[in-house]
């Protein structure tokens, strides 16, 4: 490999490095569609290629040592012995809490940006807080990169990508893949997705051969894992299924389908756990690939509420679904909402409609449109929808099932 780094490989800060997906387009019948995934050598490539440009650098520092400058709608920081650095939004929301308290990221950078003025009143600001005795004798981790210099992109600029505690495991996305490449079984696994954020590597996996041909209404098992190595989030693995409907995935929110693990101890104690753990969240694919083909079979009675269009009566109860279906992460906004709202409309989903699992299909389908963290808040409710409903019919034992959610389930005659 050329020693000498190539800039034009380097990315500007908060914004996505890298997005595959697998590609999937309708064929001349309606109910296939053609795929091409992707392969996790090329996933390996692309991470040393990011990794060898980027050169990732952790230094030790006390944060009383920063000093933060504020110039021309742009803010830096400068450590003893280093040249100016970039923040990206992770890492200076992390400063901000550590030295300023109440004052929040977003609060700083609308008043630093304004005038000449209110951004020397920020650097005052800053200054003074950073002098507090509290934080002379505590040593932090921070982690650098190199990036692409966003006024001069034939320069290159460090970015302070994170501030990691003393604690901290350092499991990186490399280390990640090694692990997967060291087994058989997973090495040869086709890539559905790969997306690489400046915080977060998400990547999903088939746990079966992915044929150029796919059904329309045939869901395929997936291993999805996500890894944080800045520490913004924990190691996880999930077991989903992924449809070719709209090329994202269910993902299964069930204790016994989840590895999650916080980034504590050395790399090889959190490989070894890491990679002890994959074969039960292999396993759990299945039932959920059984619950999914479950769903397509139970019929949604919509009750109209005086409304006589049967599909706008699916679309109002539809967003009431998304409403009031119970979540740890916050709630969906009413453009989310909207969006399942019109996934029904789609000829994807639109002759399935009357189905559980077109309720699951349209609030992945709208999926799309969402940012990766929304995106994945989205699968989860799906899943949720999905096992609550489904338990609730289990409980019931009548053709007709009355839930708390906003509509009835008619089980399939015997």
């Amino acid at each position: 490999m050329n020693s000498t780094p190539n800039y034009d490989r380097f990315v500007v800060p908060n914004r996505p490095l890298r997005t595959f997906k697998a590609m999937t387009k309708p064929t001349t019948a309606d109910d296939t569609f053609e795929c091409q995934a992707g392969n996790l050598e090329e996933v390996v490539a692309y991470h040393k290629l990011l990794n060898y440009h980027q050169a990732p650098m952790d230094r030790e520092f006390s944060l009383s040592k920063l000093r933060v400058k504020i110039h021309d709608n742009r803010i830096t920081g400068t450590f003893p012995g280093m040249e100016k650095f970039l923040f990206n939004e992770h890492s200076f929301a992390q400063v901000c809490k550590s030295v300023l308290g109440g004052y929040t990221s977003t609060f700083v950078k609308r008043c630093g940006t304004y005038t000449p003025e209110t951004a020397g009143l920020m650097e005052d600001i800053f200054r003074h807080f950073l002098s507090d005795d509290s934080l002379k004798d505590k040593e932090e981790f921070f982690r650098f990169v190199w990036i692409r210099n966003p006024r001069f992109p034939t320069q290159r600029i460090r970015m302070l990508r994170a501030k990691l505690s003393t604690g901290y495991g350092e499991f990186s996305d490399p280390t990640m893949l090694e692990a997967l490449m060291s087994h058989d079984e997973y090495r040869n696994l086709p890539v559905l997705e790969h997306s690489v954020s400046d915080h977060q590597t998400t990547l999903r996996l088939a746990l079966e051969e992915v044929p150029p041909i796919i059904p329309m209404k045939k869901p395929i098992p997936m291993l999805q894992l996500c890894n944080s190595p800045v520490g913004l989030r924990s190691l996880r693995g999930d077991a989903a299924i992924w449809t070719a409907i709209c090329t994202n995935g269910m993902v299964n929110i069930t204790n016994t389908s989840t590895f999650k693990r916080q980034h504590r101890g050395n790399a090889s104690d959190i490989a070894q756990i890491f990679e002890n753990r994959l074969e039960h969240i292999r396993t759990a694919t299945a039932k959920m690939m059984q619950d999914y083909g479950q769903a397509q079979k139970i019929k949604v009675v919509w009750e109209k509420e005086g409304v006589k269009d049967d599909k706008l009566a699916a679309m109002v109860h539809t967003g009431r679904v998304l409403k009031t279906a119970k979540t740890k992460e916050k709630r969906l906004t009413n453009r989310m909402i909207a969006n399942a709202q019109d996934a029904f409309a789609s000829p994807l989903i639109a002759s399935e409609k009357d189905t559980l699992g077109s309720i699951v299909d349209a609030i992945t389908l709208a999926a799309q449109k969402q940012s990766q963290d929304m995106q994945s808040m989205m699968e989860s409710l799906a899943s949720r929808v999905l096992f609550d409903s489904l338990e609730k019919a289990k409980k019931e034992e009548s053709s007709k099932i009355k839930i708390p959610l906003p509509f009835s389930l008619i089980t399939p005659e015997a």
